[in-house]
């Protein structure tokens, strides 16, 4: 989480996170702290967006 005090992307966190599948990443652990509300998307109305980032909530 102290890696998304500023917005990043999900390749960028993932980087961070050294965790080299982007499916179990985005599984396991995006969505998970997306539900619980611990990261937010920069374009909450365009989820799929290419220029998505995430922040810390």
């Amino acid at each position: 989480m102290n890696c998304c005090t500023e917005a990043r992307t999900r390749a960028e966190i993932q980087e961070f996170c050294d965790i080299s599948s982007r499916d179990y990443f985005r599984k396991k652990i995006l969505m998970p702290l997306l539900n619980s509300g611990r990261l937010k998307r920069t374009i909450p109305e365009k989820p799929n967006s290419s220029k998505q980032k995430y922040i810390k909530a």
